[in-house]
């Protein structure tokens, strides 16, 4: 059984490269000047012929009879060289030709076979020839005759000694073959190490999906054996539909693709554990399909990690954000006067508090909206409204912000009323998270500039917008468009740092560390809430290349549909 799994799983050619081998046999052929060729151990041809004689090459394999015989003689030569261990010199079973064979061996296994020959050491007579030619269905027996004569005579002692130098051919090739066996099966042997030592389940299927191999994790993913997993249809380790489904569909159809997969293994037979899997397939060197190889990860831990996450997230946003509202309606009756009328020190610190609660209120809101749009919860409440009443709120909310700095807004653009079909809360927080991050990033006694245009679609794809290609290919070229835009006289944004301002928790280096650095969810926000309106955001920075540092100056732009 042992001799037998070696033969199919190291054939002559995975051992030693076809083109070598040939090599070998033409250099011979060329030296000795008779026919060779390298044969698997029932006779059928592993290599080119050399040197074949004519009477062989036209004649004598020309008709299936021929060739069987040619086969057969060939492989009765090799299992008499294997039986004795030595070279054989013996007469070909086909035309009687002068043949030799030795054995190729693979820690003693025999796996192919040399063959040389095709010569005479003796003429044949045409009587036997032509008998010979008649049993393997020759019927131009003048042609087989005039080709037996140029058929090579060498003596006897002469073509001994070729074939002591095939056999010495035939030992190198032996050895050659055994020290690549060794090589491949410590390589198997490291390979198995390092398979078996990873924490995730590997598992090879032929292409009807049956388990051929699997790593020590997959017993423990499974709660079963290794010996017991193969043999086993691999989906039949899983449970659930439609998962169970797409996986029968990819063994039937996946030919040449990967997937990726959620599903659940059933671990020994009562636990359902849940399993993110990929599986792509195996070609060999011909690029044709010859297995599927999948990687499985137990993510029991993560998904339930997730799930905290989640449910801790919801309560945080959901519980902070009710005191919250309260906070903001305690302080704006305290603030409008209607508990009683406050002097001015009392009011400074009053509406610097209340300014205070509108952005934390703002960050927790930025927070809980990322968090519905991750969990597809998100939803827009449009209503009429127009961008000068969302301009006063928004410039209103951070007012307090900018006296404390000087800072001065101006507003630059289209006047009218510009009027929108949007979530009005959602629009005003973008706005307040640009003016706060103009505000913030600008030195004191600076400008802010708010501009704002209605556009024609067709018109914001000139390259003067500065709008980037991803966001071009969101915009209705037939619409028309309001464009606002938020200036600061600011540092600008380190190029490295430019094309991830809009990601989730990104905060760029800070620029003086006695500014305020957020949470990184506001420009993630305003993203969010543009798109979800059909408008797109993008920002240009610097805006004064070659000038001082301090003025290099920051515009975020963003577009909603009129």
């Amino acid at each position: 059984m042992e001799g037998k799994a070696t033969k199919r799983a190291f054939p002559l050619l995975d051992l030693i490269e076809r083109h070598k081998l040939e090599n070998i046999l033409e250099t011979f052929s060329k030296a000795t000047g008779v026919a060779a060729i390298i044969t698997n151990v029932d006779g059928s041809p592993i290599t080119r012929p050399f040197n074949f004689t004519s009477l062989c090459s036209k004649f004598n394999r020309c008709t299936p009879e021929g060739r069987k015989l040619c086969y057969r003689s060939d492989c009765y030569g090799g299992q008499e060289s294997a039986r004795t261990r030595q070279n054989i010199i013996y007469q070909c079973l086909n035309a009687g030709l002068t043949d030799s064979a030795s054995s190729i061996f693979l820690d003693d296994h025999h796996i192919a076979n040399i063959l040389c020959g095709q010569i005479l050491t003796e003429p044949l007579t045409p009587e036997v020839a032509a008998m010979r030619a008649r049993m393997i269905g020759i019927k131009d027996i003048d042609g087989y005759l005039s080709e037996l004569k140029n058929v090579p005579v060498i003596p006897f002692e002469r073509f001994k000694a070729i074939v002591e130098l095939m056999h010495v051919v035939t030992q190198t090739i032996s050895d050659l073959a055994y020290q690549k066996h060794l090589l491949i099966r410590r390589s198997r042997r490291y390979l198995d190490k390092i398979i078996n030592s990873v924490t995730d389940g590997i598992v090879t299927t032929d292409r009807d999906g049956v388990v051929t191999m699997a790593n020590d994790a997959c017993s423990g993913i499974f709660g079963i054996g290794k010996s017991q997993l193969l043999g086993q249809r691999f989906p039949s380790l899983f449970t659930g539909e439609p998962s169970v489904a797409r996986l029968e569909e990819y063994f039937a159809n996946g030919e040449g693709k990967s997937g990726r997969f959620k599903v659940k293994a059933i671990c020994g037979y009562t636990k359902v554990i849940p399993i993110q899997m990929s599986l792509a397939t195996i070609n060999n060197e011909d690029e044709n399909q010859v297995d599927f190889v999948g990687v499985l990860r137990d993510v029991t831990e993560e998904e339930r990690t997730e799930r905290m996450k989640e449910d801790l997230t919801g309560m945080m946003t959901h519980d902070l954000k009710n005191p919250m509202i309260s906070i903001q309606k305690a302080l704006e009756l305290l603030a409008t006067g209607q508990l009683g009328s406050l002097n001015d020190g009392q009011q400074q610190i009053l509406d610097l508090t209340l300014q205070t609660g509108n952005q934390l209120y703002g960050m927790v809101t930025d927070f809980l909206d990322t968090y519905r749009h991750e969990n597809g919860l998100f939803r827009l409440s449009k209503i009429d409204c127009t961008m000068e009443t969302l301009l006063q709120e928004s410039i209103a909310q951070v007012d307090l912000f900018a006296n404390e700095k000087g800072m001065e807004f101006i507003i630059d653009g289209q006047q009218g009323k510009n009027c929108l079909h949007v979530d009005f809360n959602r629009i005003r927080r973008v706005l307040v998270n640009l003016l706060e991050n103009a505000v913030k990033y600008s030195p004191g006694g600076g400008i802010v500039t708010i501009t704002r245009d209605q556009i024609y679609g067709k018109t914001l794809f000139h390259r003067r917008f500065d709008l980037p290609e991803e966001c071009l290919k969101l915009l209705d070229p037939d619409r028309f468009y309001l464009l606002m835009s938020v200036t600061d006289q600011g540092l600008g944004i380190p190029a490295e740092d430019a094309p991830y301002v809009f990601d989730k928790f990104f905060t760029t280096r800070q620029r003086n560390k006695c500014e305020r650095k957020g949470l990184g969810l506001g420009l993630a926000f305003c993203k969010l809430a543009v798109e979800a309106h059909g408008g797109v955001i993008w920002v240009k920075t610097p805006l004064n290349e070659g000038q001082e540092a301090r003025n290099g100056g920051c515009r975020f732009s963003f577009t909603l549909p009129m």
